[in-house]
């Protein structure tokens, strides 16, 4: 393996190499290129999620009961 890809806690791509410089064939280049797509997609989705629950969760928080009586 010359390079790793992974998404961190912070919704960011990781990216790790074994060497500073490197060089790719232009193979190897693109399938490090749709492996960081992939994770770029995989980062969105999961922060997507995230904040989607964290906002349910806020929503809940903040809300209230109203009785049928006080409707209109």
């Amino acid at each position: 393996m010359i390079a790793a890809v992974e998404v961190n806690d912070e919704y960011r791509v990781e990216l790790r190499t074994d060497r500073k410089l490197t060089d790719y064939t232009p193979d190897e280049a693109e399938k490090l290129a749709d492996e960081l797509c992939d994770a770029a997609s995989e980062a969105r989705r999961k922060h997507a999620t995230d904040m989607r629950i964290e906002y349910i969760g806020r929503a809940f928080e903040h809300g209230f009961d109203q009785d049928e009586g006080d409707a209109a």
